[in-house]
């Protein structure tokens, strides 16, 4: 797997990195109470591991955009994911930032996180 790996923030903090970072916007803080920060110019690699875990908010299941609503870490199987992540027509699931854990160099989750 390759990522591009980020800076998630929510809250006060979100509020402290966009002021950061964005500089003079008129805006007090993060206008949706979360900031990405994305400094990295390349790509992570890391090994998934064969059994590892993907929950995901929102997800493609008939094909029809008007068909797709938010169901909280539900699970799927990673064969299907990594099948589904090609996939760029109703819903494309490489726009979406993912948390993911790490045991013993390897991924074992991968929760994808919701963006409002």
């Amino acid at each position: 797997m390759s990522a591009d790996p980020i800076e998630w923030y929510e809250g006060a903090a979100a509020d402290k990195a966009f002021v950061e970072h964005e500089g003079n916007t008129g805006l007090d803080g993060a206008p949706d109470g979360y900031y990405i920060v994305n400094n990295s110019v390349q790509n992570d690699v890391y090994q998934v591991a064969p059994d590892a875990s993907v929950e995901v908010q929102i997800y493609d299941h008939t094909g029809n955009i008007e068909d797709t609503d938010v169901q909280w870490n539900e699970s799927i199987p990673l064969a299907q994911f990594e099948k589904d992540f090609a996939k760029k027509d109703v819903l494309d699931l490489s726009q979406f930032p993912y948390h993911v854990t790490l045991r013993d160099g390897k991924v074992v989750k991968i929760v994808q996180q919701f963006i409002p």
